[in-house]
């Protein structure tokens, strides 16, 4: 991505609350000021657009970090605020997006059974499955370019303009710049900068949102790191276990497999699958029992501590606070059930009634950093697993939301 940020911005301290007010201006290329240009904090519904001079002027929310520039036909900036800015004026420049996506994609895209297909896919890696994605509508879904990867089974997606969602079981509309999206049967992954603006309110919606908001922030990662800097798991209902995923020694290995099924390949004629191989005394035999033992789990999680103490989990470097726990964390939310919809879903990976919302997490690198919102600076520093990990956009709150007062 070509851009360069090289413009003035300057920080007023306000009068409430300490805020910061950003005052900065926004040009093209040629150094013409762009009037209309949007320019918000990431994950937040605090944002503004230019006026006809390219200036703007913005109030930074707590925890807010990193400030979004973007204006059609040109490369969005992110530009990461830090304390030595504060005596600085900056002007972002944009440049102009490359053509290579429309000539060489676009051409290829046709509305056709398979990219209806893979919307569907799209929709429910990237907005969810759950009750309140049925309530979540893509405003402009022929904007995404979808491309399929066939000799490694996995989707990708780009888009020619922002994303608009409307969310109206949250009050939300949202605008999605997306900058990668891949789907595999293994895992899925999406990263891009996230506006929200409040849809037009009325009495009975405002009530029916804020109840639907409180819900999706119940449990939620934000919550659960809430929680845990201001050490009130117990009283929030978190539980927190952990685990390590060691080789399921039941399972046949990788070459066992692979062994197996060049076998059954070649010899396809002489194998009988209905045949009860308890003990396997020929290599028909033995490939069949490799085959019937994929079925069972790769890995198997052995749990080694309950209810850990914080000082497993997080610790506090230069005055930030890090998750620095090994193997897996098991987050049990015992406050709220889980949906039918993820019993039945994918996540799910046995067959059982409703129980607490259980969520896992593991660390990429080996450190993750927190902001005092409770967001994580980088979202790709951990990996979750089960009930997060089934929560999608169609759960998200900006980190600016509050719980509302009684």
């Amino acid at each position: 991505m070509r851009f360069l940020t090289t413009v003035f911005f300057v920080f007023f301290f306000g009068n409430i609350f300490g805020q910061i007010t950003i005052s900065g201006k926004v040009v093209s290329e040629k150094e013409e000021p762009l009037e209309s240009a949007s320019v918000y904090f990431n994950n937040t519904s605090v944002g503004v657009v230019t006026n006809e001079k390219g200036e703007f002027s913005i109030t930074q929310p707590e925890g807010a970090q990193q400030l979004i520039v973007s204006y059609i036909g040109y490369e969005t900036i992110a530009y990461s605020l830090n304390e030595s800015d504060r005596k600085k004026l900056l002007i972002f420049k944009l440049f102009p997006q490359s053509n290579m996506l429309d000539e060489v994609v676009i051409k290829k895209q046709h509305y056709d059974e398979d990219w209806y297909y893979n919307l569907n896919r799209f929709k429910y890696a990237f907005i969810g499955q759950s009750e309140l994605s049925q309530d979540c509508e893509i405003l402009n879904p022929k904007d995404i370019l979808f491309s399929f990867d066939f000799e490694n089974n996995i989707l990708t997606a780009d888009t020619r303009k922002p994303l608009k969602i409307e969310n109206k079981a949250l009050g939300y509309l949202i605008t999605y710049d997306l900058i990668a999206f891949s789907l595999s049967t293994e895992k899925v992954f999406f990263k891009g900068y996230t506006k929200f603006e409040e849809l037009k309110k009325g009495k009975s919606k405002t009530k029916k949102w804020n109840k639907a908001r409180q819900k999706a922030y119940n449990g939620s990662m934000i919550h659960f790191f809430k929680a845990l800097q201001d050490q009130t798991l117990q009283e929030e209902g978190f539980i927190v276990n952990q685990f390590r995923r060691v080789l399921n020694p039941a399972r046949p290995s990788e070459a066992e497999i692979k062994q197996a099924r060049a076998y059954i390949k070649e010899h396809s004629d002489l194998i009988d699958f209905t045949k009860d191989v308890s003990y396997p005394i020929t290599k028909a035999d033995s490939a069949v029992l490799v085959t019937r033992k994929i079925r069972l789990p790769k890995f198997l999680d052995m749990m080694y501590a309950t209810n850990v103490s914080y000082d497993t989990i997080l610790t506090t470097i230069n005055g930030m606070a890090v998750l620095t726990f090994e193997d897996y964390l098991s987050i049990v939310y015992l406050n709220e059930k889980e949906e039918a919809r993820y019993l039945n879903s994918g996540y799910n990976k046995e067959l059982r009634t409703a129980g607490p919302q259980t969520s896992s997490i593991t660390l990429l690198n080996d450190k993750a950093i927190l902001d005092s919102s409770g967001a994580l600076l980088d979202p790709l520093s951990v990996f979750c697993e089960g009930y997060w990990a089934f929560e999608k956009l169609a759960e998200t709150l900006p980190l600016n939301y509050s719980l509302p007062t009684e």
